[in-house]
Parts: C-alpha cells; sequence; structure tokens
C-alpha cells in the first residue's frame, strides 16, 4: 500500500492535467446541452431521466448505492484501461467532462427532487444527511487519481500490479463509501422533498 500511495504521488502532474481538462469538458458541455438535437445530449438525457433518476428515487439504500457505485466504477475502469494509449487517455478524460457537464444540465432541468436539509428535519436525518456528504467527498479524489493513472499510465510508466494495486486500495474502496454516502444523503434528501410536499397547503386560487 505504501508503494502504491508513492506511485500516486509521482502522478500528480498528470491528475492535474486531467482535472483541468475534465472542468474544460464540463463547461463545453453544459453550453452543448442546449443543442438537444445532438445524439450525445439526447442519450445521456435519456439515460439520466429514465435510467438513474428513477434508480435513485428507489426507497432502498442499497438498491442506490449499488446503482451509483456500479455507475461511477465502470466510467472509472474505462478511462484506466483507456491509458494503454495517450491520446485514447486525452480523449476519454474529455468525454466524460462533456457527459457531465451534459449530465449537470440534464439535471438542472428536472423538477425538484432533492431538498436540502431543513426544519423540519429530525436530528437523526440531519446527522445522516451530513455523514452522507462527507463520505461522498471521497468520490473527487478517486476520480482525480484514476484520471492520473490513465493520462500518465504509458508515460510514468505504470505495470499491470502498480494500476491493480492503487485501483484496489484507495480507488475501489474510496468509490464504495462514496456511493454508500451519496445513497445516504439523497435518501434523506427524497425524505425531507416528500414531508415539504404534504405538508405543503394547496394553491389558492382567487
Amino acid at each position: 500500500m505504501f508503494e502504491s500511495f508513492h506511485v500516486m504521488i509521482t502522478l500528480w502532474p498528470h491528475m492535474m492535467m486531467g482535472t483541468v481538462l475534465l472542468l474544460i469538458g464540463i463547461v463545453i458541455g453544459w453550453g452543448v446541452s442546449r443543442t438537444r438535437s445532438f445524439v450525445l445530449v439526447r442519450w445521456i438525457r435519456v439515460w439520466v431521466s429514465r435510467v438513474m433518476l428513477p434508480l435513485l428515487y428507489k426507497r432502498s439504500w442499497l438498491l442506490r448505492t449499488i446503482t451509483i457505485f456500479a455507475n461511477n466504477m465502470t466510467i472509472l475502469i474505462g478511462l484506466i484501461v483507456l491509458g494503454r494509449s495517450s491520446f485514447a487517455a486525452i480523449a476519454g478524460v474529455a468525454f466524460v467532462g462533456l457527459s457531465m457537464g451534459i449530465a449537470l444540465r440534464v439535471l438542472s432541468e428536472q423538477p425538484e427532487s432533492f431538498a436540502a436539509p431543513g426544519d423540519s428535519m429530525s436530528a437523526t436525518d440531519r446527522r445522516r444527511f451530513r455523514i452522507g456528504l462527507l463520505l461522498n467527498l471521497l468520490e473527487p479524489p478517486a476520480i482525480i487519481v484514476a484520471m492520473g493513472m490513465s493520462m500518465g499510465r504509458t508515460i510514468a510508466p505504470l505495470t499491470h500490479e502498480q494500476i491493480w494495486e492503487i485501483v484496489s486500495c484507495w480507488i475501489f474502496p474510496a468509490m464504495l463509501l462514496a456511493a454508500c454516502g451519496e445513497a445516504l444523503w439523497i435518501g434523506v434528501a427524497i425524505k425531507q422533498t416528500n414531508t415539504n410536499t404534504n405538508s405543503s397547503p394547496p394553491d389558492q386560487h382567487q
């Protein structure tokens, strides 16, 4: 584990380049998402609204966790595999950023689904919400490490043993805990939204 940590430190320039490229892709994706006729925009819109969100709305915390973890780990493993080619790694990170930007736009257009903690939330739910958010913070570092491995795999170079050790010792546990946390706070947020909806008075029309 110590050796894999040392390897990750040597990849920091590639992590930074990957982060910058990802952010650029997100900005471009946000803008491109306005063109609804674009094939990628249509595909991501369907994936988010008809596949991911219905699964995330399920009552089962375990199902939400599996959905989030499977989706995120599939993307990261794909990036790492693309690292066999420097060009493919760059294209992969850019594509992920583009897709994230489009997905964020799609989510922003959805009816309110996840409410933030309010005064009506119990102390237990508020604590679960905060714990979930804290665990969710493990996701960005894991993504950055995966991008660094992808973009620096042939330059470092990294052996298959080093890649597997980093994935199994660092990325996999971090993404699993992050998925657990995200599923936790989403569940609390959905509960809060339903409570607000049920308690809100009907509209009065003059």
